[in-house]
């Protein structure tokens, strides 16, 4: 895998062992003539940290998921956020992006990848950078053009130096799927993934909390008291609703098992029992994953995703002896947790 040196994140604070690693928000104002517009009309965004040393070839490229909004409303509701409008975003973090866990500069917390180029493209389309509609919503002035933003944010970094990267990239949707399928069901995993050639590592919770908490029943029938487990799995939960995840468990394990067919060393995956959503930007969902009890084969996840992308071993583990979400979170601050991180 060493030979694929641009990663891509779908869906990942460094310098001292206090700091942060605090990164300048820049609008790509050129996107404009294109109509690569957020969905209020603003201009995309991103957050770029340049690489150094021997990690000056090397691209970390992440794509910021957030879901989709489903209809016109949603769509009017996020564009007020930092999720439709890169005004709204710059103005929430003041214009500044940390970048931390696998996105860190810092080689204690994040050795494999700590010294690689990493741009960040803000998610602010609300179709994960897929939709390409020419007219703007009369009613509501809102602009679908994810596809776009994209396609712009692709030239900004072949701009500043990505094309000295050792490989680009692959096309988004392979047409050994879309020929099989609607492009819509391309955009899915199980029927994607089968057609992707590029080496892939897979790194997801088996109780991903985002989708137990959002997509296991339909928004407008969501029971109150799913809603209170989803938040404390503890107080809230009865056996009922514990059951439902065991089953989110065995279908999601069961479709992985039979979508990943291929099991040589092209395809390394670190499958946990977690409950959390995400991963890269987290320390305690990615770099420092074993203060808080999330290894496999002893293992820490930028451990195993870091010796198989290097060709060190492979790595496919799944965690099939928990079968109930664990809590893999502390509740100390950030500088004491980074402090232990550090040890």
């Amino acid at each position: 895998m060493a030979s694929l040196l641009v990663l891509i994140t779908l869906c990942l604070v460094a310098v001292g062992i206090e700091g942060t690693h605090n990164v300048t928000i820049s609008v790509l104002e050129t996107a404009i003539s294109r109509g690569a517009v957020c969905l209020d009309g603003t201009p995309p965004a991103y957050a770029y940290s340049p690489g150094f040393g021997e990690g000056v070839d090397n691209w970390h490229v992440f794509l910021e998921g957030g879901a989709w909004c489903g209809s016109t409303a949603g769509c009017l509701n996020r564009s007020g956020t930092s999720l439709g409008s890169s005004a709204k975003l710059i103005s929430i973090n003041n214009g500044i992006q940390s970048f931390s866990g696998m996105l860190d500069d810092n080689s204690t917390f994040n050795p494999d990848f700590y010294n690689w180029h990493v741009f960040k493209i803000f998610y602010c389309d609300g179709s994960s950078f897929m939709s390409d509609i020419e007219d703007v919503d009369p009613k509501d002035n809102l602009t679908y053009r994810g596809l776009r933003i994209y396609d712009a944010m692709m030239d900004e970094l072949l701009r500043i130096g990505m094309g000295n990267a050792r490989n680009g990239l692959a096309n988004t949707l392979p047409t050994s799927c879309t020929s099989k399928f609607s492009p819509t069901l391309c955009f899915f995993p199980e029927n994607l993934l089968q057609d992707i050639q590029t080496p892939m590592f897979l790194i997801e919770s088996a109780f991903d909390q985002y989708q137990l908490s959002s997509n296991v029943y339909p928004t407008n029938a969501k029971p109150p008291r799913w809603v209170n487990c989803t938040l404390d799995l503890q107080t809230f939960c009865n056996w009922t609703e514990i059951e439902i995840m065991r089953d989110f468990r065995y279908t999601f394990i069961d479709t992985l098992k039979r979508t990943i067919t291929d099991s040589s060393s092209r395809r390394g995956y670190f499958v946990h029992s977690c409950y959390r959503h995400g991963h890269l930007e987290d320390p305690q969902g990615s770099t420092c994953s074993s203060l808080v009890g999330n290894v496999l084969a002893d293992k820490t996840i930028p451990q195993a995703m870091g010796d198989w992308y290097y060709d060190r071993s492979g790595f496919q583990e799944m965690d099939m002896v928990n079968n109930l979400p664990r809590n893999c979170s502390t509740a100390v601050d950030e500088a004491t947790f980074r402090k232990k991180c550090g040890t």
